[in-house]
């Protein structure tokens, strides 16, 4: 299966889409990455994106944790 699930307080969601962007307006409750944040903006997130895609690729084969926080 090539789907992951992010599971928060029992809930599970699968297909969630991570990408870049710098705020509300670049997202429907999509996560969005980068490196920096200030307030309501998200900075460095091309980058960021970048990086994580390799991360991905690089763990495809391996088990791996993401989390995930809110700044």
């Amino acid at each position: 299966n090539n789907r992951y699930e992010i599971k928060s307080g029992g809930i599970g969601f699968k297909g969630v889409r991570i990408h870049r962007g710098n705020n509300n307006g670049h997202t429907e409750g999509c996560i969005l990455v980068g490196y920096k944040c200030a307030g309501d903006e998200i900075y460095e997130s091309v980058g960021a994106e970048k990086d994580l895609l390799e991360l991905l690729i690089d763990a495809k084969q391996k088990e791996f944790e993401l989390i995930v926080k809110n700044s």
